[in-house]
């Protein structure tokens, strides 16, 4: 602390270090896979040419092109219209053709039919093999970084597992901050995260170093397992996420459910890539649920009949927080088709 009582130069530097979005997450955040997919007008502008010619064809690859040019035709003129306007220049981050990955998947795709690699899918093996690739990544990186591996053995301590159904992928990591140094009515309210992995991986423990970070902000920390791809679609992950939720607000009904305690942040609902997918669709359901109840009452149907929970009047979350994720389904099986992983549409 300097003598005037301002922080000295190095602890401003030292938060500003900790900020969720520096300069390195946007630029992230604006890079593939995250971006328009090939082929569409959106990228094109982006890439500051003509948004209805090919932006590829100087690159003499094989690109499969997606139909999304035609038909969208409100916001792909609106497009065009920026373009012609010139409110247009190349975008820093967003590379004309596919970055290595993409190369990887379109080798791959050439040497494997696409029903080979659909088999490999619905069979389970795409799980075994990004579940086993990520779980060999975990040693090297403990030795890189001892000190987030001691957190992740003091976490596992202080980990409490909540089953909610048979399967062994139902059950919920859970994290309270410690009630000796902060008493529970002094709790800030609860994540409930839910793991990413394309729908068809990942593992909560994968994401238990998230819970840090919120239990240093008084949260608790819910990381939501659920069935994967091939043993649930997302109508199954869907229902996965609704019965976590009823079972943790039978437990902890003071964090979480209708009856929950209002804090200082409240109950929020966080998802990370297929997992911010399949929360939104778990809360829009439960939108359209409370919407239907409310037609039924202005009916003047009689709820306890159909047992309905009328007590049941506050909002599922009191925030919504989505990393990476995949809200434009149309626009996600574009960029997989251009990568070679799925059919043309």
């Amino acid at each position: 602390m300097a003598a005037n009582g301002k922080p000295r130069r190095s602890q401003q530097n030292d938060r500003e270090s900790e900020s969720l979005m520096t300069h390195r997450a946007l630029q992230l955040s604006l890079s593939p896979p995250r971006c328009p997919p090939f082929g569409t007008a959106h990228r094109s502008v982006l890439l500051g040419v003509q948004p209805f010619d090919d932006p590829y064809a100087e690159l003499d690859q094989d690109i499969a092109h997606s139909s999304y040019n035609f038909h969208s035709g409100l916001r792909e003129g609106l497009l065009h219209v920026v373009y012609n306007a010139r409110l247009r220049g190349r975008h820093p981050h967003l590379m004309l053709g596919p970055d290595a990955a993409d190369e990887i998947t379109r080798f791959l795709g050439s040497l494997l039919p696409l029903q080979w690699q659909n088999h490999f899918r619905d069979t389970g093996g795409f799980r075994s093999m990004f579940d086993t690739v990520v779980e060999c990544g975990i040693p090297p990186g403990a030795v890189a970084n001892p000190r987030a591996a001691l957190t992740f053995l003091r976490l596992t301590r202080q980990r409490q597992s909540i089953r909610y159904g048979e399967h062994s992928c139902q059950h919920i990591d859970l994290f309270l901050p410690d009630e000796e140094h902060c008493p529970r009515d002094q709790w800030a309210g609860m994540v409930f995260f839910v793991h990413g992995g394309a729908w068809g991986s990942g593992k909560p423990w994968y994401y238990r170093l998230v819970a840090q970070t919120f239990l240093d902000l008084k949260m608790a920390v819910a990381v939501v397992g659920y069935r994967v791809y091939p043993d649930a679609n997302t109508a199954g992950q869907v229902g996965d996420l609704e019965n976590a939720y009823v079972e943790l607000s039978r437990r902890l009904p003071d964090l979480c459910g209708p009856k929950r305690t209002k804090r200082s942040i409240g109950f929020c609902v966080m998802g990370h890539s297929s997992g911010a997918h399949i929360s939104l669709l778990w809360l829009i359901d439960q939108v359209q649920r409370h919407l239907h109840m409310e037609q039924l009452r202005e009916e003047g149907t009689n709820l306890d009949i159909l047992a309905f929970d009328q007590s049941d009047e506050r909002p599922i979350c009191d925030s919504f927080v989505g990393i990476s994720g995949i809200y434009n389904i149309g626009h996600h099986f574009d960029y997989e088709a251009a990568r070679g992983v799925e059919g043309k549409p």
